[in-house]
Formats: C-alpha cells, sequence, structure tokens
C-alpha cells in the first residue's frame, strides 16, 4: 500500500473513508507494543496512499490465528458485512486468520463491497491478480506454522532425551531456581512418608476422594504449579499415574490434534512410536515393582467404569452436549446439571452435588427427560384456550411499544445529527475569521465524520423494514412447537439451540411421595412460544398469551401413584377391590395400596401425592450427602429457588 494504489482508494460515501484496521498478536507472553507498532504501520502506509479524510476502526487482539471461532473474528465478519467499511486492512493475511479461512475473508469482503489489503502480502482484491497472490500466502502461512512446529518438536525431544525439559513437578519434588536438567531436581524429604502411605491407601482398597481427603487433613498442598492450595480426585490421580514416582520421566504420551472447524487443539493418545522414556531413578519415591502393582489394581477397579464397546461421546466435545445437559438447572442451588448421575451415563445429576455443594442427589434419565417434556409442552398447547384476540391486543400493545423505541431512538439521533452540524458550522466560521489552523481543521473533521456516522445509522434505521408480524393458529403453533421438539430426541443441536429460547427456565427439583418413600425429579418449566411466531424477535418474552408455567414428572410413577385416581373412581362407583383389580389388570395388594394413598393424602389435604422438599431428609438414602465430611452446601451467588408452580403437565 505504499504510495498511490491502483486501483486508488476511494470512499463510497464520497466524503470519508471508513478504514478497518486489524492487528493480532498471537499469545499473552508475545510483546503488547507489537500490536501499537503494526498500527502505526497501518496508518503510516494509510496516509501515504490517500490524502483524504478517515475513519479508522481498529481491532487488535491476542490469539492464535488458527482460532476460528475467535470473538474478534467474529466482529471482523460482522463487520464486513455490515457494508459500514470501505477498506480492511492488515499487515498481512495471517493477522486476520490463518488457513484457507483468510482466503474466505477476502471473498467475504469482496462481496460486501470492501476492499482488503494485505501490506506484506502484496494482496488488493480491488486487482484482477488477488486470487493467486492469496491463495499462495496462505499457503506460504501454513507451511511455515508447520515447518515452525517441527523444529520445536525435534528441538524438545533431543533435549528431553538429555534430561532437560524440566516444566512442572508433581508434589514431593524441589526444583532449584535455574535448574535446567532432571539432575538438578531433589525429592522434599517429608514426602517420603506421604507418598508410602499414599500407596498404601490405595493398596487397600482406598478412593482417589479418600486420599484427596487424607491430604487435606494433613495440610499437604498440591505441587508448586498447582493454583488451589487443596486436593481433589482429579489432581490425586494425575500424581499417582504419574511414573516419575516409580523413576521415569515420560514425554509425548498425547500429542495435540486441530480440529478443522474450529482450529482448537485436543489432545489424542500419540503414536507408540512417539513416545520418549528417561530413566531417573534418583527421583522414585515408589519401588517400580509396588508402583506398577498398585496402577494395575487401581485400572482393575475402575474398568467396570468405562465406556462398554464404541463410545457414543468419543471426538465430541463435552461442551456441546445432548438436550437436557447444558440445559437443566438444579433448582436447590442454581447449578447445571451434568452427565453421569450415580455412574449412569445417560443420567444427569447437580454438578453442585456432585462437588458436595448441594444436597439434591437425584438424578434424571436424559432421555425419559426429553420425552416427556416435549409431551408436555405438546399437550400445553393443545390445551390453549382461543387466545387470538387476546394475543393480538397484546401483540399490538408490544408491537407500539418496540415503534416508540424505535423513534426515540431515531429522536435522538436527529438531535445529535443536528448539533453536529451546528458545530461543524461554528468551527467554519472561527475558520473564516481567524484563519485555518491545525487544531481547527483536525476538529473540524471529527465533527464531520461525526455528523457522517450519525446520518449513516440514520439512514439504517430508515432503510430496515419491520419484518411482517404473522400470528399462526393454534394448530400451526402446535405443528411448529411438535417439529421443535422432535429435534431435541434426534440429538440436534439446531434444536437445542432453539429449546434455549423455547425454555427460558428448566429447573430439576426433588419431591418425595407422601407416604414417605421415593424421591423423584419434577421439572418446573417456564415455556416461551414466542420464539416459532415469524417476526416476533424483539418480542421474545414480552407475549404473556404465548408463555406456559409447567411442572413435568421426570419419572414414571408407581403403580400406586399411576393407579390412584382411577381405583378410587371405580371404588367409589361400588365395585369391590376384586372387581377393581382384574379390571385395571393389577393385583388387590396394588389397588390396596392405592386406596391407601388416597386416604393419606386425605388426611394430609393433599391434591398432589408429591410434597416438594425444601432440605435433605435423614431418613433418605437419596439425600446422604449433607453428611460428607466435604460437604457445605454454596447456592450460586444470586440464586433463589422459583416458588411458583405452575400448572401440573399429566
Amino acid at each position: 500500500m505504499s504510495g498511490r494504489l491502483d486501483p486508488p482508494l476511494a470512499p463510497r460515501s464520497g466524503q470519508v473513508l471508513r478504514v478497518l484496521m486489524v492487528c493480532r498478536i498471537s499469545t499473552e507472553q508475545q510483546d503488547v507494543k507489537s500490536l501499537a507498532d503494526q498500527e502505526a504501520m497501518l496508518r503510516d502506509h494509510l496516509a501515504a496512499a490517500y490524502e483524504g479524510r478517515v475513519d479508522v476502526k481498529v481491532i487488535a487482539s491476542r490469539g492464535s490465528g488458527q482460532h476460528l471461532d475467535r470473538v474478534e473474528l467474529l466482529e471482523i465478519e460482522r463487520l464486513i458485512e455490515g457494508r459500514g467499511f470501505d477498506l480492511v486492512v492488515a499487515e498481512d493475511l495471517a493477522r486476520i486468520c490463518r488457513r484457507a479461512h483468510a482466503y474466505e475473508i477476502c471473498e467475504l469482503a469482496q462481496d460486501h463491497g470492501a476492499r482488503l489489503i494485505a501490506v506484506n502480502d502484496f494482496v488488493d482484491t480491488a486487482r484482477d491478480d488477488w486470487h493467486l497472490g492469496a491463495f499462495f500466502n496462505v499457503f506460504r502461512h501454513e507451511a511455515s506454522c508447520r515447518d515452525t512446529s517441527r523444529r520445536i518438536r525435534r528441538s524438545l525431544r533431543n533435549r528431553f532425551a538429555q534430561g532437560g525439559v524440566v516444566q512442572t513437578l508433581v508434589y514431593g519434588y524441589i526444583k532449584p531456581p535455574g535448574a535446567a536438567s532432571d539432575a538438578d531436581v531433589v525429592k522434599a524429604p517429608e514426602a517420603e512418608a506421604i507418598y508410602d502411605e499414599w500407596f498404601r491407601l490405595l493398596e487397600g482398597g482406598a478412593t482417589y476422594a479418600e486420599v484427596a481427603d487424607w491430604l487435606n487433613g494433613l495440610g499437604v498442598r498440591p505441587g508448586p504449579a498447582c493454583r488451589s492450595a487443596t486436593w481433589n480426585i482429579a489432581r490425586v490421580r494425575g500424581a499417582t499415574l504419574n511414573p516419575i514416582l516409580k523413576g521415569e520421566r515420560v514425554r509425548n504420551r498425547m500429542i495435540a490434534k486441530r480440529t478443522n472447524k474450529t482450529g482448537r487443539s485436543h489432545n489424542v493418545p500419540a503414536p507408540p512410536e512417539d513416545l520418549l522414556v528417561r530413566h531417573v531413578p534418583h527421583l522414585a519415591f515408589i519401588d517400580p515393582d509396588r508402583y506398577d502393582r498398585v496402577v494395575a489394581l487401581i485400572k482393575r477397579r475402575t474398568a467396570k467404569y468405562k465406556a462398554k464397546g464404541l463410545d457414543a461421546r468419543k471426538g465430541v466435545s463435552r461442551k456441546r452436549t445432548a438436550f437436557p445437559g447444558q440445559h437443566l438447572t438444579c433448582g436447590i442451588c442454581g447449578r447445571l446439571c451434568y452427565y453421569g448421575g450415580h455412574g449412569r451415563a445417560d443420567h444427569l445429576i447437580c454438578s453442585g452435588a456432585r462437588d458436595h455443594r448441594c444436597w439434591n442427589g437425584a438424578t434424571v434419565g436424559a432421555g425419559l427427560a426429553a420425552r416427556m417434556i416435549a409431551r408436555a409442552v405438546l399437550a400445553g398447547v393443545e390445551g390453549m384456550c382461543d387466545f387470538d384476540a387476546a394475543l393480538r391486543s397484546e401483540l399490538e400493545r408490544e408491537v407500539e411499544l418496540v415503534e416508540a423505541e424505535q423513534g426515540r431512538t431515531a429522536a435522538g439521533l436527529r438531535r445529535d445529527a443536528a448539533e453536529a452540524a451546528r458545530q461543524v458550522d461554528n468551527v467554519v466560521a472561527a475558520m473564516t475569521a481567524a484563519g485555518p489552523s491545525a487544531a481547527l481543521v483536525e476538529k473540524l473533521h471529527e465533527l464531520e465524520a461525526e455528523r457522517e456516522r450519525l446520518d449513516f445509522e440514520l439512514a439504517e434505521l430508515a432503510r430496515t423494514p419491520a419484518e411482517p408480524l404473522v400470528l399462526p393458529t393454534k394448530e400451526r403453533l402446535r405443528a411448529l412447537a411438535g417439529e421443535a421438539f422432535e429435534g431435541l430426541l434426534t440429538d440436534s443441536q439446531e434444536a437445542a439451540r432453539l429449546a434455549r429460547r423455547l425454555l427460558p427456565r428448566l429447573e430439576v427439583i426433588p419431591y418425595r411421595l407422601c407416604d414417605g418413600e421415593a424421591v423423584e425429579p419434577r421439572a418446573h418449566l417456564t415455556v416461551d412460544l414466542t420464539a416459532l411466531v415469524p417476526g416476533t424477535g424483539a418480542l421474545e418474552g414480552r407475549l404473556a398469551p404465548l408463555k406456559l408455567e409447567l411442572v413435568v414428572d421426570l419419572f414414571e410413577p408407581p403403580q400406586r401413584v399411576a393407579f390412584r385416581e382411577r381405583v378410587v373412581e371405580l371404588r367409589a362407583s361400588g365395585s369391590s377391590e376384586k372387581k377393581v383389580a382384574a379390571q385395571l389388570g393389577l393385583t388387590v395388594t396394588a389397588t390396596q395400596r392405592a386406596a391407601s394413598l388416597d386416604r393419606l393424602m386425605d388426611e394430609k389435604g393433599l391434591a398432589d401425592p408429591y410434597v416438594r422438599m425444601t432440605g435433605p431428609l435423614e431418613d433418605s438414602k437419596r439425600t446422604r450427602r449433607h453428611r460428607h465430611p466435604r460437604y457445605r452446601f454454596e447456592p450460586l451467588a444470586g440464586w433463589s429457588p422459583s416458588d411458583v408452580d405452575g400448572p401440573r403437565a399429566a
């Protein structure tokens, strides 16, 4: 971009050139001054290529160019698509991002009327030959990354073989300042007895949790590289399975594999030929034979918890879990529920209960919960009365409010534009009277750029048409809800995202049968069907007629609960216990238990056989976490359980 460009730079508005500058450094360890250096270089080149007035926006970030889900990259794409900039400029394409996506950014800019220039790569999308240059530089940047990675791996392998690459160490090892080799590392004397008892506990059948409690009770802190001052299961397991305890340093057990969609890496087992082992007998705490025997015992004890056969979740990000994962919230402490409740991969449990911060230990079967929630919502939509008149009135009122807000925004922009124009006139008058000065010229440029920005926003507001609001019939609404919730039963990620809008509140709360036996989970949920109505994106959560409050059973009720009402109805008609049992296909004992439950409900004045739990029960096997020494009830900050129970869904 040095000197005049061919073709020359030209603003679409004819007055101010709007420029988006992109600067990036890869890591937190790099000098932040590099961002300022990149910006200064780009401003110098811009000044040499264009003498008119410019309005510059700079996006400066830290992050790997391989990562395609960076917030800054998404913001760059959004700004380009918004057609608010005439020029996108960067030091080279790799400053925007790496890999083939950098070429796609060039195409995106061209499609939306923005000119993209990568100075050091000599790429300019205003020229016909930019495609080949962009392709070549994308390949060159990728090849450079690969070559650098190979050189680093080669150097680290050799240095490890010579005793180097001593990074973080587990508890019990002292790395003197400046130590560059494992020969300089020594064992902490007090750790000898700790590790001996540690492995004695494991040999006796103790769990990692019990070892963690024992270490915390002694006040033993984890290794110097650990930020936490206490032990947990993961830290005990990591230290136990580290072969340095038997005098072996191991490297390259795992390697980083890139996920091409996002550019981020995750660890996978390395090929056996990549494994490096270095013997360091002076660092052994445990005899190698004893160490191997204990590790084998642990693996044998935990083998039953591993996935059997093909792991359906292998290779799938844990952040993209199937519904109701990452949707279901504990109604007691406010935390998300995680998969793996009580060792069952398809059951969810409160993450607070897992960490002994909540007493709600009830688990929820994911498949059953998804089916029951979908069925309850569809029944709720079917049970809606004729809401057209009420909803239309509510819709008209909300549309008026939105239009009023837009009107106030436009009025504010017009006021600001008029004020900017007045100030421009004042500065021009001052320059006419006193002559031009550098300060006045700079002020004039700032005011004119602000006025053009306000005029642009006003034009955009006027040009954006209001999306037509179409109110569907109740039958159409039910069909839309059916399509949305059908996707939840197929692990569809798109349906799961829609479920976040359809179910803004989805809490699981434990209930207990009034006869003092089963503890079961119920979902308290809010359904907002506004997300299914075209043209109401700005009105989500504001249309009361399209909202439902439901309580859904997330379990199959026992016989005495499922048949209670029918048994009572038949007995009231004069049928004997034997006839009722035969008619319902039950045993006489089952009908008697159903009748007994109904009498108990009458005595207690209950309309529902299940009673909401407000605290742990001493006589229940499902709520015993409060007895653990590590238990401390800690709800999330600002969390308060819902006190309102919506209508029950059958």
